[in-house]
């Protein structure tokens, strides 16, 4: 019901059983339009809700780690004997991980770049929200060619869900991500 149809009721000196709407507005709704609102009920319920969820914050915001953070940087995830010099140089990632939470999740980044460019970096949106990032290089085009970087993604991955646990965090909640070729990277995983 819009502002101009709620008004006050007046009843006819010679008609009392029949009420008529007259076009006078009530006089506190020219200073609060309860239209705004709805009803006085529903605002009053409204108004609780707020002040519970500011008096009571959600336990997701007390859950705000501030722990610090450290980074195990430029490990080699690739193993064998027959790594050549670039996938030594290129296979290598850096784990950012919470130091005093436990069994926290756990996010497998490639970073973008056209699978042509780039290197491994933690996302400023990612860092210290509870959960660790294992930021990864992989070899890139013209030095090889597909399926080389989608096996390095692979193997990254195996390696965090072999390793994860010696940093904390824990191996059944893992889940894998990236930017432009690293979202296609996480895509063939």
């Amino acid at each position: 019901m819009c502002f101009e149809q709620r008004t006050q009721r007046r009843s006819d000196p010679q008609q009392t059983s029949v009420p008529r709407l007259t076009g006078v507005p009530l006089p506190h709704k020219k200073l609060f339009p309860l239209h705004w609102f709805g009803t006085l009920r529903s605002m009053r319920i409204s108004l609780f809700i707020a002040a519970a969820f500011i008096l009571f914050p959600a336990q997701a915001q007390k859950a705000k780690p501030k722990a610090g953070y450290e980074t195990a940087a430029d490990i080699l995830y690739r193993e064998g004997d027959n790594l050549t010099d670039y996938m030594k140089e290129r296979c290598r990632l850096d784990v950012y991980h919470p130091r005093h939470i436990r069994n926290f999740p756990t996010v497998v980044w490639f970073h973008g770049g056209g699978l042509k460019a780039g290197n491994r970096r933690v996302p400023a949106e990612l860092q210290k929200k509870g959960i660790a990032v294992v930021a990864v290089n992989y070899r890139l085009h013209p030095k090889v060619k597909s399926p080389a970087y989608v096996e390095d993604a692979a193997a990254a991955v195996a390696w965090t869900f072999r390793n994860i646990e010696k940093y904390g965090g824990s191996a059944k909640r893992i889940f894998v991500s990236g930017h432009s070729a690293g979202g296609y990277l996480t895509s063939m995983v």
